[in-house]
């Protein structure tokens, strides 16, 4: 949903344009994922939301947290089956049994590559 952006240099105009843009990019291109995964015409690309609406997208990642624990260990909260779906859509296990800071950072680079961040 937009909102007022008091931005008032030209240079932060460009950053929050540049913001926006980086934000939907990433959105088209899990929604591509998911509608490939999901079996969806890869040629028709009119048919993008047919997958998963971008608020179900936002809302599945804005609830996909992790509580610490003692002896570093974490605890994940209970994953959505949107958050399964999107995770299945680039090949990443969803299945996490008290998961340690490495293998949260683990994920983290699996997901980076999987999505091109940080290339």
């Amino acid at each position: 949903s937009g909102r007022p952006v008091y931005v008032r240099t030209e240079e932060h105009i460009n950053a929050h344009f540049l913001i926006c843009f980086i934000a939907l990019t990433m959105l088209r291109i899990i929604q591509h994922k998911i509608l490939n995964s999901l079996g969806g015409d890869k040629k028709d690309d009119g048919h993008w939301k047919e997958g998963m609406t971008a608020k179900r997208i936002k809302n599945a990642l804005n609830e996909f947290t992790a509580r610490g624990l003692p002896g570093g260990h974490f605890f994940v909260d209970e994953i959505s089956d949107d958050l399964k779906t999107i995770l299945s859509a680039f090949n990443i296990e969803s299945s996490f049994i008290l998961p340690t800071m490495h293998e949260l950072h683990k994920l983290k680079l699996t997901i980076d590559k999987a999505t091109g961040v940080g290339l």
